[in-house]
């Protein structure tokens, strides 16, 4: 790369060799400015906090491109950890013990498979520190996720899927049917538009994980 002061002429004036250069130097400050925007905010030089390490985690989820409903999902679960240590307690002040007995605290109100989504969630928050080595999170990485009691779902039966229908409306009746007949999740049916819907009877959705099926 060639010098500003190499592209001058000899005979010029000190003052013009002095804007060259000026110039020379604002275009490598604004050269590092972008860089910089490109890679993100730097690594926090004292202790991380949690939550700033959470708010770097969102922000880096939905730059990923994953849909908005698990990027909250995540920021819900996560943002409730902040609230129960404080935003400004050091991440790698939280031991292992404290972590767990965090989650017995909310086995009070939550059901078991809730806690278990907890930390699954708190795993990928783990294991995300330590791919931007930010921090080794061993304590949030041990996290063991409970057992969840498998329960069956009985389903309707005859009888009271007609009993359920006679009390439906005509609009509810017609919701009820798409339920049962394709078997779509309440967010799906309830994200179709017009549009969606296709000559030959099928209807395109927005599934689970931004994915879209027939």
């Amino acid at each position: 790369m060639r010098r500003a002061s190499d592209t001058l002429d000899p005979w010029a004036s000190d003052t013009s060799e002095s804007k060259a250069r000026a110039s020379d130097s604002r275009g490598r400050r604004d050269g590092n400015q972008i860089r910089m925007a490109v890679r993100g905010p730097a690594a926090p030089a004292g202790p991380l906090e949690i939550g700033h390490a959470v708010e770097l985690f969102c922000d880096a989820k939905a730059a990923e491109g994953l849909s908005p409903k698990t990027v909250r999902w995540y920021g819900d679960i996560l943002r409730r950890a902040v609230a129960r240590f404080g935003p400004h307690a050091v991440l790698e002040a939280i031991d292992a013990p404290t972590w767990r007995a965090w989650l017995v605290e909310l086995r009070a109100t939550l059901a078991p498979v809730s806690v278990a989504g907890y930390v699954r969630c708190l795993h990928v928050f783990g294991n995300w520190l330590v791919a931007e080595e930010l921090t080794d999170a061993a304590a949030i990485r041990r996290l063991v996720k409970p057992r969840v009691p498998r329960k069956l779902i009985e389903p309707l039966s005859d009888d009271e899927l007609r009993e359920l229908l006679a009390l439906a409306g005509t609009r509810d009746k017609a919701i009820l049917l798409l339920l049962l007949d394709t078997g779509l999740r309440v967010s799906e049916a309830a994200g179709i538009r017009f549009r969606d819907l296709r000559p030959d009877g099928a209807i395109k959705v927005m599934g689970k994980g931004a994915k879209e099926r027939l």
